[in-house]
C-alpha cells in the first residue's frame, strides 16, 4: 500500500458533502481516493489514512497520473494522532 496526499483545495468532501479546503488521500496499489475536509479528518483522526480511503474512497485512477509528492510516515503520524486524542478525552473525562 503506498499512500498519496495531495495539497489543499477547494472541493467537496467526499464524507460529508460540504464545499471546503480539502485534500485528496489515495492508495495507488488499488487507485481509491477520498478528498476530505478538516473537520472529517479531526473526526476521524483515529483511524489509519489507508483505513479511511478504504472505507469512503472511491477508484479514481486518473488522481495518480504525473508528478506527485509521496508522503512516508503517515502511520507513525495518525498513531500519535490517536495517542494524543486518548490523552484529551482522558483529560475530559477527570475534570
Amino acid at each position: 500500500m503506498k499512500i498519496k496526499i495531495s495539497a489543499t483545495f477547494e472541493g467537496k468532501c467526499d464524507i460529508c458533502g460540504e464545499d471546503a479546503v480539502v485534500f485528496t488521500a489515495g492508495d495507488e496499489d488499488t487507485k481509491k481516493a477520498v478528498t476530505i475536509c478538516k473537520a472529517c479528518a479531526l473526526e476521524n483522526a483515529g483511524m489509519q489514512t489507508s483505513d479511511i480511503v478504504e472505507k469512503h474512497g472511491h477508484v479514481d485512477e486518473s488522481i495518480f497520473k504525473g508528478d506527485a509528492v509521496s508522503i512516508k510516515g503517515m502511520d507513525k503520524l495518525m498513531s500519535k494522532v490517536a495517542k494524543l486524542k486518548e490523552k484529551e478525552e482522558e483529560s475530559k473525562g477527570n475534570n
